[in-house]
């Protein structure tokens, strides 16, 4: 793995202008595992701290927004409509969407496998772009964040331990960053009284 770090560092150093454009794409991909790359290839100065967190944030906001326009154009169309039917019927969720909208696109970031329905759904139920944005730019630092402070924790102990293999450190981030997930995913379903599951 210290050699695939090293193969992405040689591209990098190659192809200085689409560094960054590596690390929007791999933290789009799977977020845990691009921020955890990125952040190796901080440690072993092949980026900079600050031109990691401008394109992670940058391009997970972008992203956000083109998810966010699916859901407006989903508006009145027969997917959208049958989305909003499936919502009207289930009063619990329609209830719970009409209230905690806002805390659902803060809270669906850091829930695999709801976060992408959870922003189509704010486009489809007509929210507005500055509601949206201040919410999901707020959501994302802190996943950014969360998961950058992960991944230099790990790393660091790797390097303390003297263990060279990256791979460790990437099995360790993900057994946390999935059970993790799955505890936060748990205890939101308990106290809404809602299923875990997407919509």
């Amino acid at each position: 793995m210290t050699a695939f770090i090293d193969a992405i560092g040689g591209w990098v150093i190659d192809h200085n202008t689409l560094r960054y454009l590596f690390v929007v794409g791999s933290i789009i991909l799977q977020g845990e595992i691009g921020t955890f790359i990125s952040v190796t290839l901080i440690l072993k100065n092949y980026l900079s701290w600050g031109g990691f967190f401008i394109a992670a944030l940058g391009g997970i906001v972008l992203y956000d927004g083109f998810l966010f326009s699916i859901g407006k154009a989903l508006k009145n169309k027969p997917l959208g409509e049958k989305w909003e039917k499936k919502i009207i019927e289930n009063k619990r969720i329609n209830r719970y969407l009409r209230n905690n909208m806002n805390h659902l696109l803060i809270v669906s970031r850091f829930l695999m496998y709801i976060n992408v329905g959870a922003v189509v759904l704010a486009g489809l139920t007509n929210m507005k772009l500055k509601d949206f944005l201040k919410n999901r730019i707020f959501a994302d630092t802190l996943w950014i964040l969360a998961l950058t402070f992960g991944s230099y924790l790990i790393l660091s102990g790797l390097i303390l331990l003297n263990l060279q293999q990256i791979e460790i450190g990437i099995a360790i981030f993900l057994v946390i960053a999935f059970a993790g997930h799955a505890l936060f995913r748990k205890s939101l379903s308990r106290k809404n009284g809602l299923s875990s599951r997407p919509l």
